[in-house]
């Protein structure tokens, strides 16, 4: 039997990693890219899962019909047992452990997408000639902003050959806005949160190596966005999306970086006159862009400075899911599903737009509305690859309502700056660009991406970790470790220099293959200081300790020796909350060899 259940387990490895990566093809359209890791590490709460319920019922079905052959396959050998069977057995196990490791495309796609990240230049890095995070100064009167994130809706849609009339109302808004024809995807920005964190933080969506971030408190909390400088203008921000905030730290985001006002799919629910008008994501665009317009309303009613975006849902790939004020309203024949979601998306947004231009009475509200992303595999993937493919990004101003088009390079990372011009402000936000005067790094560089891939540690030290002042305690009721007045999920692995500034390590939502905290304690240099929080059994294992108890932690140092690694210093089993003063650890260090 045990011979069976190992050839079982190895038999079938390259089966389900191979139908993994294919899973996640299908979603991603480009395998494991970046978008995908970030989704593992951050996880899926939120998420509209069952608009891929058919993809995950096939998937499943395939598990099982799986588990049914191997189950034939053992009763068979049973049937014709024999010695020479057995060792057929054990060389067909190796020789798949070695099949299933070297040969399927998911190992192959981590390899090189570890590769890629991992690779540096030599040189010492330009960051900080690039990034800019300077005050804003005032070019003329200030004014309110909508900022429209219409999800996935690229100007792709713009090319009246392949998709005539499809988005008649955004062209005639084109018509009398600034538009910009050549925003490109830099990489680490072609998902929401990237495209969210490109656009209003000027960078790319980037976490340091081998770790979730799902534990921090904060998000970006080093990086100065969008809101971050008109906040200290005085500006009310608000928020306001149809999916859960949860969903890829999405809430945390906006918390982070000064935003007055959040609602997200929950937040929403109670002001919807229909309950049950809701998709697998949270609300649909006729309502969320009702509800943004009554609050636009009351924004400007206040008689303060103001900024609302507005993020919508209902072109979210791979079909997208038409509001029902769009049921009788489809694209030619209506037979895709996607072109049906972007004719009703297109609707919906002029009408919104249209709204909010008649109570703009004092012409004093920019409106723009963009792509958070390109469309990602969605059902007419292939139609669109053939095609030059950029995001959308217009901006209108009531005071000069004629059409200007430029096409002039650039990313999302472009439009947060470029949005500060039309506001009344002239500013750089991080790598980003103000495209009316300046030259997009993205033109700036014919080899961009490799420019951040060489910028990686740089901008993945914006997340920014504390260094411990008074105290760090573990409490089990909250699940949280506080690092005086931050405080951060465990198990949690802290790296510690002599000055006690710290390197933060999450374990949640590990990519597949990625290693656990125990993992990352294993390679870390000797003599480096830490303290580690996780379940006894876990710490134990790194102070070759049989400790008791359900949660415990280590501080010390790994060391080396002729034996092996060993841990040098003090463990603690955590009844219900552990205090450790900047003294105390000040002192367990020092005693250290």
């Amino acid at each position: 039997m045990r011979l069976f259940v190992t050839f079982f387990v190895f038999s079938n490895m390259w089966y389900i990693s191979t139908l993994s990566y294919f899973i996640v093809d299908d979603l991603s359209g480009k395998g494991i890219d970046n978008a995908v890791l970030y989704h593992i590490k951050s996880g899926i709460n939120g998420a509209g899962i069952m608009q891929y319920k058919y993809l995950l019922f096939i998937s499943l079905l395939s598990v099982v019909l799986l588990f049914i052959t191997n189950i034939v396959i053992h009763k068979l050998k049973n049937k014709y047992q024999s010695e020479s069977v057995k060792k057929q057995y054990l060389y067909l196990i190796f020789l798949i452990m070695f099949f299933s490791a070297t040969t399927n495309p998911l190992s192959m796609e981590l390899v090189k997408q570890n590769i890629s990240i991992k690779k540096q230049n030599s040189k010492a890095s330009d960051f900080h000639d690039f990034y800019k995070s300077n005050d804003l100064k005032k070019l003329s009167k200030e004014k309110n902003f909508v900022l429209i994130y219409a999800e996935s809706l690229e100007k792709t849609y713009f090319n009246e050959e392949v998709f005539p009339g499809l988005v008649e109302n955004l062209k005639k808004i084109e018509g009398i806005s600034t538009s910009f024809a050549k925003i490109g995807q830099a990489d680490h920005t072609g998902w929401t949160m990237g495209g969210l964190v490109a656009s209003q933080c000027g960078i790319p969506l980037i976490v340091p190596n081998g770790n979730s971030m799902s534990g921090m408190d904060s998000f970006l909390i080093n990086a100065n966005c969008l809101g971050d400088l008109l906040h200290s203008k005085g500006y009310f921000l608000s928020f306001l999306g149809g999916a859960s905030l949860e969903f890829a730290g999405k809430g945390k985001y906006f918390a982070s970086h000064n935003y007055d006002e959040i609602l997200g799919r929950d937040e929403l629910f109670s002001l919807l006159d229909d309950k049950s008008n809701m998709n697998s994501w949270g609300l649909y665009d006729d309502s969320l862009l009702s509800i943004a317009y009554k609050r636009f309303l009351q924004l400007q009613k206040s008689g303060k400075k103001f900024g609302m975006t507005v993020l919508t849902i209902d072109t979210h790939d791979p079909d997208g899911m038409p509001s029902k004020e769009c049921e009788s309203f489809i694209y030619k024949d209506g037979s895709s599903q996607i072109l049906n979601s972007v004719y009703c998306s297109d609707k919906l947004i002029g009408e919104f737009f249209d709204k909010i231009v008649a109570a703009d009475k004092e012409k004093n509200t920019i409106i723009a509305i963009a792509s958070d992303h390109l469309a990602i595999n969605n059902s007419i993937a292939e139609t669109l690859d053939e095609l030059e493919r950029n995001n959308l990004f217009l901006i209108y101003n009531s005071e000069n309502p004629e059409g200007e088009l430029f096409n002039k390079e650039g990313t999302t990372m472009d439009i947060g700056p470029t949005l500060l011009n039309f506001i009344g402000y002239d500013g750089s936000i991080g790598l980003g660009r103000n495209l009316l005067k300046d030259k997009s790094l993205s033109e700036e560089f014919s080899n961009f991406s490799d420019k951040i891939t060489f910028w990686y540690d740089d901008i993945a030290q914006l997340w920014d970790f504390p260094k411990i002042n008074n105290f760090v305690s573990i409490n089990l009721k909250t699940r949280k470790i506080y690092i005086d007045n931050r405080s951060f999920t465990v198990p949690i692995l802290i790296r510690l220099d002599d000055n006690l500034n710290t390197k933060l390590q999450f374990q949640e939502y590990r990519s597949p293959g990625e290693k656990d905290l125990y993992g990352h304690i294993q390679d870390i240099d000797e003599n480096q200081k830490i303290l580690y929080a996780d379940l006894c059994s876990k710490v134990g294992n790194v102070t070759k300790e049989n400790l008791k108890g359900f949660f415990c932690a280590a501080l010390g140092q790994v060391r080396n020796s002729s034996e092996g690694r060993y841990f040098e210093g003090e463990s603690y089993q955590i009844s219900s909350e552990l205090i450790l003063t900047k003294k105390d650890i000040e002192e367990t260090i020092s005693s250290l060899h």
